[in-house]
């Protein structure tokens, strides 16, 4: 899986430490507010359904949700329980998923289009018509 994708495992290296980082910050929770914490987690969502495909749907929200669990936990032990808030865990879960949603729907509807136009294409379906 890594393998067959470095560019965009790379990238995922890259995302993850800036999420850790911007998140571990103090006040982060306060400066991105809710919608921040939906946007920030979304690429997370979209890297783990490009990396593991529309086969592995299920391991891509698995992954997405203990992805934000992780960081919540990272959080928690760098600042203390003050540092985070369910309202939190909430927007980064919501984020990851709509992610993981998003790209796999969008991965779906281009497979069929593609599909349509190879098979309008086939000598087969020339001869029919």
């Amino acid at each position: 899986m890594l393998a067959r994708h470095p560019y965009l495992s790379a990238f995922a290296v890259v995302y993850i430490v800036g999420v850790f980082a911007v998140s571990l910050t103090p006040g982060a929770s306060t400066r991105l507010g809710f919608l921040g914490g939906v946007v920030l987690l979304i690429p997370g969502g979209v890297i783990l359904a490009l990396l593991l495909g529309n086969n592995r749907l299920v391991l891509a929200l698995i992954l997405a949700v203990s992805m934000c669990l992780w960081l919540e936990l990272g959080r928690t032990a760098w600042f203390g329980s003050s540092g985070t808030s369910v309202n939190d865990v909430i927007a980064n879960v919501i984020g990851a998923v709509l992610g993981v949603l998003l790209t796999s729907t969008f991965v779906a509807v281009m497979q069929r289009t593609l599909k349509r136009r190879r098979e309008a294409l086939s000598p087969l379906s020339q001869k029919r018509q």
